[in-house]
Formats: structure tokens, sequence, C-alpha cells
């Protein structure tokens, strides 16, 4: 009976140290589990805290842009909204008063950084830039001396730059003629590439498929060209009024001083035509194959940067708003990017402190 009886006791003890053998491994398996978990679970958080407040800022550029007056280079936050934008534009100073007795500011659309305290959302101060695509360099106009301007502009070699050109152009155009310095679709073959577009760009880093262009531009390069170059209708306008300096001095052969003149002269009147830059800088400018024109097009490039926590870079977030005006379409709707964290861009953000702060919209000033 006694050895029985220690039998089991020997049993019930070997089953005890394994049970809390098991349980202790559970316990360390689920330990190991939870801090392997936790960076993953700390990024997810941080991803959406980013991307929420990368979709309020785009919420309230959208609420400007749909009830404020957009006029030829700016929105008129605060203007009254039965004067002509256009006439709205035509004041000698940045801050005015609209009949109604408010303030009026000017939200420029050529990419100038703006301020946005974010404290709400548990960030600091993030920033913002708004530009107008008819302000970009459309890639399919066709304008191939104009396009190798732009690209020696933004640091690519004096040699590269024509090749890419007219690569370019013979990516979209619709024929098979090779261009001096082009490629159609048997250098496309050759070099096991698939073969030119033969149509207009959709998007500006379409372009990046064009024969060499992958491989001859930098990362920096890339950046600076993208950020000033867009896809649309080869038939769409430049507007001079919101066009970034290179883009003017690359569409209409001019040198840093001129367009500086034109940037100068726009922010106390908009342009309203060619003639006008002419009269002003005294010589023809070239423009022959970008039509010009001195309003947006209802399409709107939107740049935010976000402070990026347990970083020293910023989180970067581009999104397009576009503005359809028309019922019973949404008044406003955005083809939306992405948050790249832990990027920026020091070609389109600098000048930090000196950036104005956001303002916001008349319907939201108190009565």
């Amino acid at each position: 009976m006694i050895s029985t009886a220690s039998s089991r006791a020997g049993y019930i003890s070997l089953i005890a140290a394994v049970t809390v053998a098991v349980l202790a491994t559970a316990l360390l398996l689920a330990a190991r589990i939870q801090a392997d978990l936790a960076p993953s679970l700390r990024r997810l958080r941080e991803e959406v805290r980013l991307e929420t407040a990368a979709q309020s800022i785009e919420a309230r550029v959208a609420f400007l842009l749909t009830t404020e007056p957009v006029g030829a280079r700016s929105i008129e936050v605060g203007a009254d909204r039965n004067l002509d934008p256009q006439a709205q534009a035509v004041q000698q100073n940045r801050r005015y008063r609209s009949a109604a007795g408010r303030d009026i500011n000017h939200v420029g659309l050529d990419g100038g950084v703006y301020r946005i305290d974010l404290g709400a959302l548990g960030l600091g101060v993030s920033y913002v830039a708004l530009q107008d695509e008819a302000g970009l360099f459309n890639l399919n106009a066709g304008d191939e001396i104009a396009l190798r301007e732009l690209l020696r502009g933004s640091g690519v070699s004096a040699q590269s730059a024509p090749r890419l050109a007219a690569s370019l152009a013979d990516f979209v155009d619709s024929d098979d003629l090779r261009r001096a310095y082009g490629a159609e679709a048997r250098e496309y073959r050759r070099v096991g590439l698939t073969a030119p577009l033969n149509d207009t760009l959709q998007s500006a880093w379409t372009a990046l498929e064009a024969f060499g262009w992958r491989d001859a531009l930098s990362a920096p390069e890339r950046e600076r060209i993208f950020s000033l170059a867009s896809g649309g209708a080869p038939s769409r306008t430049l507007n001079i009024n919101t066009a970034p300096a290179p883009v003017l001095e690359a569409a209409l052969s001019l040198d840093a001083r001129m367009s500086r003149v034109i940037l100068e002269r726009r922010q106390v009147t908009p342009f309203a035509s060619l003639e006008e830059i002419e009269s002003l800088i005294g010589a023809r400018a070239r423009a022959e194959s970008v039509p010009l024109g001195a309003a947006p097009n209802g399409e709107f490039r939107l740049n935010i940067w976000l402070e990026h926590t347990g970083e020293a870079s910023r989180a970067v977030y581009e999104s397009q708003l576009v503005v359809t005006g028309s019922v019973p379409a949404p008044p406003v709707y955005w083809r939306r990017g992405q948050v790249r964290r832990g990027e920026s861009d020091g070609a389109l953000f600098d000048g930090e402190h000196e950036a104005e702060t956001l303002p916001q919209g008349g319907a939201e000033f108190p009565s």
C-alpha cells in the first residue's frame, strides 16, 4: 500500500512539474511574442497617427478650395464671394480687407509653404504647400527644348539633358520616327524594355519608363524634376501666375534675374497675358509649344510635411485635390497618396521658420 501511494505521489509530482514547465514555457513564449510585437504596434500607431494628421490637413485645404474664391495665383481667404476673384487679386497689398470688414489672406497656389499647428493630434507644427498643377511643366506638351532646359536646371548634366528630352519626346509621340538622341521600339527591344508608350503620360512619374530615364537620374534629380513637372492634356495652358521660377525659365527661355522680376510682380498683381510679361521684361518670351494661361485649372498638388516621432527627419505626404465645381459630382475629390516615413525633400521644403500660418476659412471665423 505504501509503495502504491508513493508511486501515485511520484506521478502527481511529475505531472505537476511538467505542467509548471509547460506553463512557464508558454509565459516565456507569450512574453517573447509581446516583446516582438511591441515595435510593430508602435510603428502601426505612428503610421495611423500620421495618416490621420495628413488627411486632416488635406480636408482643411479642400475646405478652403471649395468655400473661398480662387484667384489667378491664390485662394482669397475671407474675400467676398459675390465678387470676381480675378478682381480681388488686383489689390496692392498681401493683406487687405473685404467689404464685410474681414482681413483677406492669400494662400498661394505656387508651392509656398504654410505652417499648421496639429497639437490636438499629438503633433507639433507641421507644414503644407499647395501647387496649382497648371503651373507645373507639362511633360505631354512636346516642347523638347524647354524640357532640356528644365532638366539642366534640375541638375542633369549638359550631356544627359538632350538625350533624356529627346527620349521622352519619342516615348509619348505617336509616330515611329526616331529623333536625334531619342529612342524608338528597336532601342527598347535591344535592352529588354517595354515598347514606348506612344501616348500621353497620366502621371509625371511614368516618364521613368522612357529610355534612359530611370538609370540616368539620381534620387535628388528625380525629386527635383518631378516636383516641377506633371502629366496633363497636351493643350493644357501653363499658368504664368503660379509657375515656379525653374518652370518659367525653361518654358519662356528666361534667366534667373528675369524670372525673379516676374515672381515679384505677380505677388502684387497677377498677369493676364504673355504680352504683359514681355512688356515687363522688355523682350519676347519664347513659348513655342507651351500654351500660356493666367488661371488655375482646378487640379492642385498638395504636399504635407509631418513631424515624425523619434526621428530627425519628417514624414512626407503628397496627394492631388481636384475641384469639380459641378453637380451631382463631389465639389472636390482627391487622388490620395501615402505617407513616406523618415523622408524629407530639401528641394521643396526650406525656410520653415519664415512660413506663414495657414489661415482659417471664412466659414470658420467667429460671428
